[in-house]
């Protein structure tokens, strides 16, 4: 998951919220510009995001999404033995 967080007024967007169905948005102080576009018909990917400032760079980073597995599972996978 990519955040993109304006450092003047601490917004942060979540870039998987974002889509052709709300193609554009601000941050609180109108620094940062998300617009969403799309792509060439023939394309597998629909759209793409472009990110705008005024100001500031935005800081970018990215959230490891954490896989739901059972522990117990995953125990018995590493130890191979019962």
């Amino acid at each position: 998951m990519t955040i993109i967080k304006c450092e003047e007024c601490d917004t942060e967007f979540i870039n998987e919220e974002y889509g052709l169905h709300n193609s554009c948005d601000l941050c609180a102080c109108k620094n940062l510009q998300l617009i969403v576009l799309p792509t060439s018909s023939d394309s597998k990917i629909t759209s793409f995001m472009t990110v705008r400032y005024r100001r500031v760079y935005p800081l970018i980073f990215e959230i490891k999404e954490e896989k739901k597995e059972n522990k117990e599972e995953k125990l018995e996978k590493v130890m191979g033995f019962n």
